[in-house]
């Protein structure tokens, strides 16, 4: 175990130059200065107060280390991000006064300290609690592969013990972060922030406003995009912001919960000039638009002159709506072959010839390949 604690340098005391001593009398001296008997229970009392030193040290552990015993009983990846966002941690305190548990991990250079969302605030000599911690950010999970210790310091943080290493085991769901938690900043030039394994973009000119943020709707978590297009000019034609993920090909159906206020509009050749929804890019074909968008005469399905396909669900507007993609179906209803990964990107945009805003929401993804029974984490 690694002490922060400097040990103490041993001072070894020299006589005076005239002869004498520093403990004894002076030279010609015919009684000493203190009975033989006061300096033997000094010296027993001084014997006594070393061992029951000796003893807190042995029970409280060297300085720098915390008298516990650390044990990772399990880890786990609630939000299938591909990282280690949840730990079950066993603390034994073998001290003889109580302590109160912080836990970090030693991945990072400076560890944040996790979320205690289950175990005592106080930990009595003696005890043995368990306790459950969560990330406080996505930053502070480790990702699979990583190799990390639990560390556990009292409340003043000067004294610490460590477990022994466990690795994080990889996420094995087709879409990570399904429920769209644990945001944090991931783009630092744009000052974006992003669930959890997904990725930020955002295109806009110089007028135009476009945004992605957590927020509840009808007491709903929901990821929220915005996009306010000025009229201007645009490179590419459009102002529009994203979040991205790379997925492997969803072998089996998904449902898509959506909170639209976006109204599908299209020009006469039905090239959209607003778009709200999920795009589908196998990098082989066309870009498949998945849009939920209120039409007022029902889905519609086409496709574009540059192999774009586009499918319309007519949801309603402004309420909470659930509709299921089938990509297996899809491509094969395309004559595509299935890639073995995509990208999934959800998005809202507008067309530069369109001024106004648009506004959606995105609770998450649930299917057989996708397990979302945690709640979300904000």
């Amino acid at each position: 175990m690694v002490s922060f604690f400097k040990s103490r340098t041993s001072i070894n005391q020299t006589a005076p130059a005239d002869g004498t001593t520093a403990l004894g009398p002076a030279a010609g001296s015919q009684r000493p200065l203190v009975a033989p008997h006061v300096v033997l229970m000094g010296a027993c009392l001084a014997a006594f107060i070393a061992a029951a030193a000796v003893f807190a040290i042995q029970r409280d552990a060297p300085s720098g280390e915390l008298a516990a015993t650390v044990r990772v009983l399990d880890t786990s990846d609630p939000l299938q991000v591909g990282a280690m966002t949840r730990a079950t941690i066993e603390v034994e305190n073998r001290s003889n006064h109580p302590i109160r548990p912080r836990f970090s991990l030693t991945w990072l250079p400076n560890p944040a300290y996790w979320r205690v969302i289950a175990g005592a605030e106080m930990l009595d000599a003696g005890a043995i609690a368990t306790y459950e911690i969560e990330a406080p950010e996505s930053v502070a999970a480790p990702y699979a592969g990583e190799a990390v210790q639990v560390r556990v310091t009292d409340g003043d943080g000067r004294r610490f013990a460590m477990s022994e290493a466990a690795e994080v085991q990889p996420s094995r769901h087709a879409i990570a972060n399904p429920t769209l938690g644990l945001w944090s900043q991931r783009n630092g030039l744009d000052a974006m922030q992003a669930p959890a394994g997904w990725y930020p973009y955002r295109q806009i000119g110089a007028s135009d406003r476009a945004t992605i943020a957590p927020d509840i709707v009808q007491g709903v978590d929901a990821a929220r995009f915005n996009v306010v297009q000025d009229g201007e000019p645009d490179r590419g034609g459009w102002a529009h912001v994203g979040l991205a993920q790379e997925i492997a090909f969803p072998r089996k159906p998904f449902d898509v919960h959506v909170f639209s206020a976006a109204p599908y509009f299209a020009n006469e050749a039905g090239w959209p000039l607003s778009a709200f929804g999920i795009e589908i890019d196998d990098r082989a074909n066309g870009l498949i638009w998945l849009l939920f968008q209120p039409t007022g005469n029902g889905d519609r399905d086409y496709d574009l002159p540059n192999g774009q396909h586009i499918h319309v669900y007519d949801v309603p507007q402004r309420q909470w709506a659930s509709r299921a993609v089938d990509l297996p179906a899809l491509f094969g209803a395309l004559d595509r072959k299935a890639p073995d990964k995509l990208t999934l990107k959800m998005f809202i945009a507008a067309e530069s010839s369109r001024p106004g805003e648009l506004e959606g929401y995105i609770s998450g993804f649930t299917g057989e390949e996708i397990d979302s029974s945690v709640g979300n984490a904000r």
